[in-house]
């Protein structure tokens, strides 16, 4: 076996083994990057029609350059699949103001992935595409949480009230943006509704 194959063998073992058991089993699956985006719309799914009474899960895959794989395998099965993901804007910026040649070919990638995933889905390919909730995939122009600060104004507030509490914690965590999601008095953006609609009508054609 190349070093290649034994890559892909690890990301299918992963796939399989690690990311997706459950969701083997469920009516529908939201894919998103990581943990904060997968707590952002559980909360939203949770806030009016829980996403259980669907058969809806949502899975993290540990960035986006790993959302095809578990992509492929569900749709394979016959499970519908939404995806979401980041279009890391912000990356553009930085290439516009740093001349370093590595950063560059960072970006470079990003790009790819980028354009990658919108093929994928049979969207026209943009290096950097604007925020978009459509059949099959929703992308957010940088990333899921900038959208919040901007348009959700009231979950940055939960969401450092629950720190200073003490019922939620700094960084990267689930849980957290969970509580700020499930508990802001005022209702998520639209956009964030419309995703929950389109998967639950996914759910509900299956």
């Amino acid at each position: 076996m190349s070093v290649g194959d034994a890559g892909l063998a690890r990301k299918i073992a992963r796939a399989y083994l690690t990311d997706m058991p459950e969701a083997m089993f469920a009516r529908a699956v939201i894919l998103v990057e990581g943990v904060t985006d997968k707590g952002v719309l559980e909360g939203c799914g949770t806030r009016e029609d829980p996403l259980n009474t669907n058969g809806i899960m949502v899975v993290k895959v540990e960035g986006k350059q790993n959302l095809r794989l578990p992509y492929a395998i569900l749709t394979t099965l016959g499970i519908p699949t939404y995806a979401v993901f980041d279009g890391d804007r912000h990356n553009a910026e930085r290439k516009a103001e740093d001349t370093d040649e590595k950063l560059a070919a960072r970006i470079g990638k990003e790009t790819r992935k980028n354009r990658d995933l919108l093929s994928l889905f049979g969207a026209a390919e943009e290096d950097w595409p604007e925020t978009t909730v459509a059949n099959g995939y929703a992308v957010f122009r940088d990333t899921l949480e900038d959208f919040l600060k901007s348009e959700w104004t009231d979950w940055e507030t939960t969401k450092k009230q629950l720190i200073a509490d003490g019922h939620g914690t700094e960084g990267k965590s689930e849980h957290t943006y969970y509580q700020a999601t499930l508990q802001t008095e005022t209702l998520p953006p639209a956009r964030l509704k419309e995703i929950i609609a389109r998967v639950q009508h996914m759910a509900k054609e299956n």
